[in-house]
């Protein structure tokens, strides 16, 4: 009957490669978590920027219609 330490001996590599490869897993899961942090901060600055610009656009047609006149 085959035991645990038989077990580890016959499939020593695979479990190294398992090991590897799972810690490789969990790095780029923590890094695609920051480099969707930092993409939401930029959203979020874009759409404020896009507010600001549009009362900017706003402020001018203003001014061009009383210029106008």
């Amino acid at each position: 009957m085959a035991t645990v330490d038989d077990f580890i001996k016959n499939n020593a590599k695979w479990l190294l490669v398992l090991l590897f490869s799972a810690g490789m897993f969990y790095s780029e899961m923590k890094n695609f978590k920051t480099v969707e942090e930092r993409l939401s901060k930029k959203i979020k600055i874009i759409q404020d920027n896009k507010e600001k610009i549009h009362q900017l656009e706003l402020q001018i047609i203003k001014l061009e219609t009383k210029k106008c006149k």
